[in-house]
């Protein structure tokens, strides 16, 4: 969703609330990747982690080497969704 504010959309069909990922720091750099996108404000990495610093959340998620790993981590794009589907399926069976 970074490099492609496109997949955001997509995601948010899938995942609508930041709490359905089970890591803290997940959940905070959704909510901010949200915010950014329903305020009309472009979504990248600099925006992003200028966000989460300026909210004093930078430290917490890891600092800006963490968000560089989750970026690598999902090398293309359009499997954001994908992606999403997966943590959906884990966030479904933490509630059963």
């Amino acid at each position: 969703m970074i490099f492609d504010p496109n997949q955001i959309p997509k995601v948010l069909k899938i995942l609508p609330e930041p709490g359905m990922f089970s890591a803290a720091r997940h959940v905070l750099i959704y909510q901010t990747i949200l915010w950014l996108h329903r305020e009309g404000i472009p979504v990248n990495f600099a925006r992003l982690r200028d966000e989460l610093a300026s909210d004093g959340l930078l430290d917490l998620v890891g600092g800006p080497k963490y968000l560089i790993t989750l970026v690598e981590s999902l090398p293309n794009a359009e499997n954001a969704p994908e992606y999403a589907r997966s943590v959906f399926d884990l966030f479904f069976e933490r509630l059963t």
